[in-house]
């Protein structure tokens, strides 16, 4: 009864460090180009092809950023509800849709046009309105490129949020539910990928060499 109280001790004992994780994020962004519209009523919000000109990844540290010749265009789902504030329209509208990046990374080896980052909006995302400016964000659940993901010591699956991005209104509208369209003058997309922790990964291995060399000590004894 003691020796299998002492291996299920060093079980558990191998098992603890598992749950140790470590976030990579990937960050795309962009500027100058494309358009974010939307047609007024129960319509989906849309934008396209706005440029991405840059993706890194951190941590660890913060290694350069990559050129990145692509676009993103993205549809959300249906209008939902809006309010208004002294100067201020905002406009909810519904998860689903899709998101897409796609283009060339040469740095990472990916020199024709590919899909880098495809996704749905997993919750829903708002457009805030002030004055003759415009700004997005949004939650996506995506997918990535396993080449580019390789190159970023990444995994291929993660949460991002669309944030800090700023369009410019040629006719604003006065109240929520109205048409709109605004060409687009930044975007930034962060997405967080939690990858296993390689020092965890160690000492999993190195848990189950002593609980083997140990429990036969035990059985032998």
């Amino acid at each position: 009864m003691k020796r299998i109280s002492i291996i299920i001790i060093l079980v558990s004992l191998c098992l603890m460090p598992v749950v140790a994780q470590a976030d990579t994020i990937i960050d795309f962004m962009g500027a100058n180009g494309g358009t974010v519209s939307y047609a007024g009523g129960p319509a989906l919000l849309v934008g396209t092809n706005l440029p991405i000109n840059f993706v890194f990844a951190e941590p660890p540290g913060f290694p350069p950023a990559y050129a990145v010749t692509g676009k993103l265009s993205f549809t959300t789902g249906a209008y939902l509800s809006g309010s208004t504030a002294p100067g201020l329209i905002t406009d909810v509208f519904g998860p689903g849709g899709s998101f897409l990046i796609t283009g060339t990374v040469p740095a990472a080896g990916i020199s024709t046009p590919t899909t880098l980052v495809s996704g749905v909006f997993s919750e829903p995302s708002m457009v805030m309105i002030s004055g003759s400016r415009a700004s997005f964000s949004g939650f996506v659940d995506l997918t990535i490129d396993p080449t580019l993901a390789r190159f970023l010591n990444s995994e291929l699956s993660g949460s991002g949020v669309i944030s800090q991005t700023d369009s410019l209104l040629p006719l604003v509208p006065n109240q929520n539910g109205k048409a709109f369209s605004a060409k687009q003058q930044s975007v930034d997309i962060a997405i967080t990928i939690t990858n296993p922790e390689p020092s965890s990964l160690l000492l999993l291995g190195s848990g189950i060499v002593l609980l083997g060399v140990v429990g036969r000590k035990i059985f032998r004894a």
